[in-house]
């Protein structure tokens, strides 16, 4: 009976033990459940292999319980060798057993008064932990969600602000990012002479508090400030006692000034002490004629100097004025409405000389190496020799050309042995035409590998067509890559060429009495052979008999049974052909 008594109470305790440690992988699908963004479950010591290894002696455990009735004071015995072991494994599980969720705590305010923070644990002391963290990241939380807070119908706006806390705040939650919402966009805000970026509302509320109409730009910022300003309304600010400055509505309300605006100082119902005079000065990049008090008047034109002959030209702000044209020398001595856009600027005479003043309308366009005028804005491509259809010459270069400020022709090469092409397009901007270039990655090798389609610009398909039997297609590069000629081993270049190596077999038959008649591929015997199998050697790279940049050369296309090609028939691509470029 005491027997039976002690088999069941083993038999309790080892389900028991079972039981409890079934509990620790579900307790961690528990936690792992919580916060299923995070699946990473950190346990503090790696001893899941004892958990497991543990299974089948357990099992075990139960199985010789129920067998083995003959051996039972042996079983016995082991069983509390077994069940000490057992315990002491638990225990060690149950150490290990407390998982917990990488970033699974969030304090919605820490002790030191951030705000939505994860945090490791719960604390009252750690500054950056709290008392009763969110079991989860916060991430994961709603109150924490982070987006842009609106604050007074749009006064201001807070990016990354956390849900909670904006509407803590009396502010409004969007879930858009701040540059998203139009109320939150700022611009550029006019009062009077000043600027200030801001948003629309703001601009508002400043507008009103200087008793002006609101001027709001949207969509500009600081770096359009310096347009904006050269455009303000100006006018004439009477100081009194014949006194004047031309200026912005604010400057002379800080001056304490009588602000007329559109009027010159030299506006004789002004009763100032300005008039008109010959000299003129650069103010921005036109020529102005300036009345004898320093002040602006209008645009330089010469026609106009006599101020009876043309009293509203030196009364009023005179929207019409002249037109310089550079080709034009006459144009330039006697108009200053300069246009850098046109590639001319204001700067002081040095043998235009003229009409009245020092100054003139500058010209800045430069030569290009063609001899062509070319304006400031202008970017084209130069090249040292034939680009395209498969024919750079050897050692030639794509360039990017332009003007400087200074009238002066620069250039700068794209990369190295044509790694890069000189592409140029033309741009039609308010009526006048621009050339623009970019240097761009050659893909030419791509096109031979067959990564590309050879359908792609930078690709050019090859036809070999010399007899009947002897036919096919390559694609190849438009652009050939160049070798390092200081290293030729190095790029593979004896590969790449060989691409084009190929073999033609001619067949003859025997005529009798006596003789030999071509029948087939009879054209491989013929010069045609060489030159189509040289061309497609010369537009994998610097390969076959070609030239170079210099316009001599080399032949490097052995040909047996057939005529050889000569360097000599491609001197004609040293040379760049007008109005030729990459595309």
């Amino acid at each position: 009976m005491n027997l039976k008594k002690i088999n069941f109470g083993l038999l309790i305790i080892v389900l028991q033990i079972l039981l409890l440690v079934s509990m620790i992988p579900a307790e961690s699908y528990i936690i792992n459940q919580i916060d299923s963004s995070n699946n990473n479950l950190s346990i503090i010591q790696n001893n899941s292999k004892n958990l497991i290894d543990s299974i089948p002696e357990l099992t075990g455990l139960l199985i010789s319980f129920f067998s083995i009735q003959k051996n039972f004071y042996i079983f016995l015995d082991f069983s509390v060798q077994k069940t000490k072991t057992i315990l002491s494994i638990l225990f060690s599980i149950k150490q290990i057993g407390i998982v917990s969720a990488q970033g699974g705590n969030c304090c919605r305010e820490t002790n030191n008064g951030a705000i939505c923070q994860d945090s490791s644990g719960s604390s009252s002391s750690d500054p950056e932990s709290c008392e009763n963290p969110l079991p989860t990241s916060c991430e994961g939380t709603s109150v924490c969600k982070l987006g842009t807070c609106i604050y007074d119908g749009g006064l201001s706006c807070a990016a990354n602000s956390p849900k909670e806390e904006c509407e803590e705040r009396n502010g409004i939650w969007d879930n858009k990012l701040i540059y998203e919402i139009p109320i939150c966009r700022k611009g550029a805000c006019v009062l009077a002479s000043d600027l200030e970026y801001a948003t629309e509302k703001q601009c508002d509320i400043l507008s009103q508090s200087r008793g002006l109409e609101m001027d709001f730009r949207a969509g500009m910022d600081e770096y359009d400030f310096p347009g904006i300003s050269g455009n303000l309304p100006k006018g004439a600010c009477s100081l009194g006692n014949g006194n004047c400055r031309f200026a912005t509505a604010m400057e002379c309300d800080n001056m304490a000034g009588d602000f007329q605006k559109n009027f010159l100082c030299s506006n004789l119902n002004l009763e100032t002490n300005c008039v008109p005079t010959q000299e003129t000065a650069c103010i921005g990049n036109k020529v102005y004629f300036v009345d004898s008090c320093g002040n602006p008047a209008n645009i330089y034109d010469s026609s106009k100097v006599d101020a009876e002959a043309n009293p509203d030209y030196w009364a009023k702000v005179n929207e019409f004025t002249c037109d310089v044209d550079l080709s034009n020398p006459d144009s330039i001595k006697s108009c200053g409405n300069c246009n850098l856009f046109l590639s001319s600027q204001c700067g002081r005479a040095s043998g235009e000389n003229p009409d009245y003043g020092d100054y003139v309308c500058k010209d800045l366009r430069c030569t290009d190496e063609k001899g062509n005028k070319r304006k400031i804005g202008d970017r084209w491509c130069a090249y040292d020799g034939y680009v395209g259809d498969g024919k750079d010459t050897v050692g030639s270069e794509h360039w990017i050309a332009y003007c400087n400020n200074n009238a002066e022709l620069e250039f700068y090469m794209c990369e190295g042995t044509r790694g890069q092409i000189c592409e140029q397009s033309i741009l039609e901007i308010e009526g006048k035409t621009f050339s623009n270039a970019a240097c761009a990655t050659n893909r030419g090798l791509s096109c031979i590998s067959g990564e590309l389609s050879c359908d792609d610009p930078h690709c050019i398909l090859k036809k070999i067509d010399v007899d009947t039997d002897f036919k096919y297609d390559v694609c190849s590069s438009r652009y050939p890559r160049g070798f390092d000629l200081r290293n030729p081993g190095g790029s593979n270049s004896g590969a790449l060429c060989s691409i084009a190596d190929n073999e033609c077999i001619v067949t003859y038959k025997k005529c009798p009495p006596g003789g030999w008649k071509c029948i087939k591929n009879c054209k491989c015997e013929e010069a045609i052979f060489g030159q189509q199998l040289n061309d497609l050697c010369v537009s994998l790279g610097d390969c076959g008999s070609y030239v170079n940049y210099h316009g001599s050369g080399t032949d490097n296309s052995p040909i047996t049974n057939s005529p050889a090609i000569s360097w000599t028939r491609y001197t004609s691509y040293a040379n760049n052909v007008e109005g030729q470029y990459a595309r």
